[in-house]
């Protein structure tokens, strides 16, 4: 039986298999490797790893799949040749090898800012271009730190400029970085221009808001999701009104004005039509909410991505259920007058950024592709 084993263990020439993958980025201080080595016949006895043909790393041998990660601190900015060898352990000592390459970037890349310019109750695309890929990076404005998102080889925030922000110049700063999570700063001013909104000729006494414990968890829950800064970005192209020719009650930004001084302005549109008319998806977007709310009876809320959130106020009925995803164009329910209201109509809110815009602006615009 000893003889007949030695023969067999002779007569293998057949050298391990290996599959490697490595980072397709660049990378900074580390290179993650996936390893699958098998050998069926004698079994892998040496798995070595060498760069640039003298740097050995000695891999344990005895597990078939691993993640191995390989420090590069001391390896020079550009390409570098990694090769994976296995060695079985038969007589003949059978070897495979496989030859892939990594790149080392440590060098900022190089960036701009464009777009900063708005108006109060607007929106502004920040669009952030590099002298390389960029991978993600974040937008600080005012008490607002924003994440951006990779959109057609630049980055990208949505800024959402209250209907009360201060017009003037106001600083705004960028950090951007490369596949390799090297960082690049640059400062600018985003110019806010004021925007007189129509007023309410009357002079009311400020209502008392309802504190009880449903419409303080409705609040939250609403906060919640207009904080959620989704990375796929769902919507394309301009967005559509959702009550086609549907009548426009009350704009954005109607100024209502108190007697203790205070303003406050209409967050979102108002548009009537008769009851039981169809309200469709102004762009395409996932249900993260469908059902009955406190001050706003029935209602859908849809999260377009990158930060870009619509809700649809006082329906008749919901069509729609949580986690389904609609196309432009789609019902999502009917015009009622649910919640604290005594018309019928639909409140329309688009929140940006955190911040309720006017929702007009979106339907002539394009914020999905960046500007040529």
């Amino acid at each position: 039986m000893w003889v007949v084993l030695a023969a067999c263990s002779v007569l293998d020439r057949t050298p391990p298999d290996i599959e490697v993958t490595g980072p397709s980025d660049p990378v900074r201080q580390e290179a993650g490797f996936r390893i699958a080595v098998r050998d069926a016949s004698a079994g892998v006895h040496r798995l070595a790893l060498v760069v640039d043909d003298d740097r050995l790393h000695l891999l344990p041998p005895e597990r078939e799949e691993m993640d191995w990660t390989l420090g590069v601190a001391a390896l020079a900015d550009g390409v570098h040749k990694v090769a994976l060898s296995a060695t079985d352990g038969s007589w003949l000592g059978n070897v495979s090898t496989v030859e892939l390459q990594i790149t080392v970037d440590r060098q900022p890349p190089s960036v701009q800012l464009f777009s900063t310019r708005s108006r109060q109750g607007q929106t502004i695309a920040v669009w952030v271009r590099g002298d390389e890929r960029l991978g993600s990076g974040a937008v600080s404005f005012g008490d607002r730190t924003l994440p951006l998102f990779p959109v057609a080889g630049q980055l990208r925030a949505l800024v959402g400029i209250p209907a009360d922000h201060p017009p003037g110049d106001h600083a705004i700063g960028v950090v951007a970085r490369d596949l390799a999570g090297n960082a690049a700063t640059v400062k600018g001013v985003l110019s806010v221009a004021p925007h007189e909104y129509e007023r309410d000729a009357l002079t009311l006494t400020r209502p008392r808001r309802g504190n009880d414990e449903a419409e303080q968890q409705m609040r939250t829950e609403r906060r919640a999701l207009a904080s959620n800064d989704a990375p796929e970005q769902r919507w394309e192209g301009p967005m559509g009104l959702p009550v086609a020719y549907g009548k426009l009650t009350k704009a954005y930004g109607y100024a209502q004005h108190y007697r203790d001084g205070g303003v406050s302005h209409h967050v979102g549109m108002d548009l009537s039509k008769r009851r039981g008319a169809r309200i469709s998806a102004p762009g395409n977007g996932l249900v993260v909410l469908a059902k009955s709310q406190p001050v706003y009876g029935n209602v859908v809320i849809l999260d377009h991505g990158h930060g870009v959130i619509s809700t649809f106020n006082h329906l008749q009925q919901v069509r729609v259920a949580k986690g389904d995803t609609v196309r432009q164009g789609q019902e999502i329910g009917t015009m009622g007058a649910t919640g604290q209201t005594s018309t019928t109509h639909l409140l329309w809110t688009l929140v940006v950024g955190r911040v309720e815009v006017d929702p007009d602006q979106w339907l002539s615009e394009d914020f999905s592709t960046p500007p040529r």
